[in-house]
């Protein structure tokens, strides 16, 4: 059977997240910053990356106090993911904010989700008249 870590990294790549990178990410952020980061804020991790999942959804599964859910997803990996990518001191690593983070900072794979999207939005152009393709 496979366990809910297995589950949640397999969601993340059917949706474009390259798994392989990202278990490197999550390894490196332990060992640079001397931390262990939980399996539950690493599936936490992997559903946020889905994008498919809010605070919310992810608080109902954990059966987590949603009034907590984000500063305890910060204090435990989003504030290591800020230091790792040395992001502005503005920016936010949330909950919401994780895959655009992860796809700004090249973590999706280029077969992912927006690709095949890209491609389908080519095939409508094509099968519509429009000859022009990029």
């Amino acid at each position: 059977m496979t366990s809910e870590l297995e589950q949640a990294k397999e969601l993340a790549n059917i949706n474009g997240i390259d798994v392989k990178k990202t278990e490197i990410l999550l390894q490196a952020i332990e060992e640079v910053f001397h931390c262990s980061i939980s399996k539950k804020y690493k599936i936490i991790f992997y559903l946020a990356t889905t994008g498919f999942y809010s605070s919310e959804d992810i608080a109902n599964i954990f059966n987590h106090s949603r009034k907590n859910i984000n500063s305890d997803f910060n204090k435990n990996l989003g504030q290591y993911l800020k230091l790792y990518f040395e992001l502005e001191d503005n920016e936010r690593v949330g909950i919401t904010s994780l895959r655009r983070i992860m796809f700004n900072k090249g973590y999706m794979e280029s077969s992912g989700f927006e690709k095949r999207i890209s491609q389908q939005l080519k095939s409508k152009r094509i099968h519509s008249g429009e000859t022009h393709l990029n």
